[in-house]
């Protein structure tokens, strides 16, 4: 038997490596982590949630995040110009003085006269997915660092998952905190 020139040699193992590590993703459901796959997004404004939410009197992730209440409803929203506004009205009597050291609260004020913010979301689950927030914050009495991370004390943007939300992970919480892993608990 002739010996197998090393090119065939490397290319055998590389093949080997991908259909082991292939079968590794479908069966075993090991993803690639989000914040590898996709590039950083931009946000509108550079949003300091530590300013906003840490500490004893911080705000509650649901004050802003509200859209259908997410300790009521399904969805968690993302803050638009209402909100905001309930606490920063003293951006509209800012001087562009003030405003200039202040830009963040410039561009809110930019938002103000469109009458929305375009944030971009982070987190979307796939359409056949069914994330109930309520389920999860008011029933299961999760802390939305649980599934979100530690957002609460960054003081930069949320550009990327924090955490790789995949169906593995998912499967893991459930069997741990022994909730249903029945199939259509979650899958449309």
């Amino acid at each position: 038997m002739k010996a197998m020139p090393w090119r065939m040699a490397i290319l055998l193992v590389l093949c080997c490596a991908a259909v082991v590590l292939g079968a590794r993703m479908v069966l075993g459901g090991w993803t690639v982590p989000s914040f590898w796959a996709t590039p950083p997004l931009e946000q509108p404004i550079a949003f300091n949630h530590r300013k906003h939410a840490a500490g004893a009197d911080g705000i509650k992730c649901e004050t802003c995040h509200s859209y259908s209440s997410a300790t009521t409803g399904t969805f968690a929203g993302l803050p638009q110009v209402d909100t905001c506004m309930d606490c920063h009205k003293m951006v509209m009597r800012m001087t562009p003085v003030k405003l200039a050291k202040k830009p963040g609260l410039a561009k809110l004020r930019q938002f103000v006269a469109a009458g929305y913010i375009p944030w971009e979301q982070v987190y979307a689950e796939p359409d056949y997915v069914f994330f109930p927030h309520r389920r999860h914050i008011a029933v299961a009495k999760l802390a939305c660092a649980e599934c979100h991370g530690d957002v609460r004390n960054m003081t930069e943007p949320v550009l990327r998952p924090v955490v790789n939300q995949s169906m593995n992970w998912c499967m893991n919480c459930h069997q741990q905190k022994r909730a249903s892993v029945d199939c259509i608990a979650c899958h449309k």
